[in-house]
């Protein structure tokens, strides 16, 4: 189905569909546990002595009985498996026909031309070349969405950074380093050398190699940010009090979960917020309706413009 081609009608088909086979689901995966359970009871009530002296009780378990049962818990157990992949798949074609249908509902209204790929992603690749990112061997990233905002050419993704490890008992365990929106501003003007500014609950996975740290004359601003630089008078140079103070507010709203990385030509900014863009509303019963959706989904996607305002990233600046 191309892009064009979805409607809120065939979309809410759709939901219907994957609703119906979520709650299939449910019932099964309940029943997969309770069949094993009632298996278990009846193998220990027989062993016990208070049916001893049933003799149909008795039979039910001699002969094949027992192996029959097995048999037909087997068949259920494969019949759980096919619902299982049917939901997923339900799942998969409604997740992806609602992003591709409210992603250009969204963004047209904000933007003439963009591009959405909701398979795709800012590359691992991308961000290790900055020289100030630590990347878990776990990493993905989807929802690219690239345009211009008053000038100000941008990228966003939705980023999963994990390191996955492996402890001296054998047990396996993930952390997750980022997870939440990476935004990339382009501007015509180089910055001489690297800049990181590193909010608190960044710093898993913000760092920088063969960078000095550094302290501004902001008490409060050290409190919340590490900054790492390669060239001291560039850094005076953006972080002069007054955007001092917007990174500080820009602090405030996102709960120290903000990041400022300057290189070459680009800012990337890294909200570790835990959002995951254009997905659909969970536990919604019911049809869509468009209206909402593109109002919820364009309340989240609106960060990339705030912060272009309030860091001013169109003024001469960055020029």
């Amino acid at each position: 189905m191309k892009d064009a081609e979805i409607t809120i009608e065939q979309l809410n088909q759709l939901k219907r569909e994957n609703d119906k086979w979520m709650t299939i689901g449910g019932i099964l995966l309940t029943l997969i546990f309770l069949v094993p359970l009632g298996v278990f009871i009846g193998l220990f009530l027989r062993s016990t002595s208070l049916f001893s002296g049933n003799r149909g009780f008795s039979m039910l378990w001699t002969g094949g009985s027992f192996g029959a049962l097995f048999l037909l818990f087997f068949l259920f157990l494969i019949g759980v498996i096919a619902v299982i992949f049917v939901m997923a798949k339900k799942r998969s074609t409604y997740r992806t026909a609602y992003k591709k249908h409210f992603s250009h509902k969204m963004l047209s209204g904000f933007l003439k031309e963009y591009n959405y790929t909701h398979n795709e992603g800012i590359s691992s690749r991308d961000l290790a070349e900055t020289g100030m990112v630590r990347l878990g061997n776990k990493y993905h990233s989807e929802d690219y969405t690239s345009g211009r905002y008053k000038d100000v050419g941008f990228t966003q993704a939705d980023v999963v950074n994990q390191e996955e490890y492996t402890d001296s008992d054998g047990d396996t365990h993930t952390v997750t380093l980022f997870r939440g929106q990476w935004m990339i501003f382009e501007f015509p003007r180089r910055f001489v050398s690297k800049l990181a500014v590193a909010g608190n609950r960044c710093r898993q996975t913000i760092y920088a190699r063969k960078m000095e740290k550094f302290e501004t004359e902001s008490v409060e601003f050290n409190k919340r940010f590490r900054v790492y630089m390669q060239d001291g008078v560039e850094m005076f140079y953006l972080l002069d009090p007054k955007m001092i103070e917007k990174m500080q507010a820009l602090s405030d709203r996102f709960d120290g979960a903000v990041s400022f990385l300057f290189i070459d030509k680009k800012l990337h900014i890294a909200l570790n917020n835990g959002v995951d863009s254009f997905e659909p509303p969970k536990h919604k019963k019911g049809d869509l309706n468009e209206t909402e959706e593109v109002e919820r989904l364009s309340g989240e996607f609106k960060t990339v413009f705030d912060l272009i305002d309030a860091l001013e990233l169109s003024k001469n600046i960055f020029k």
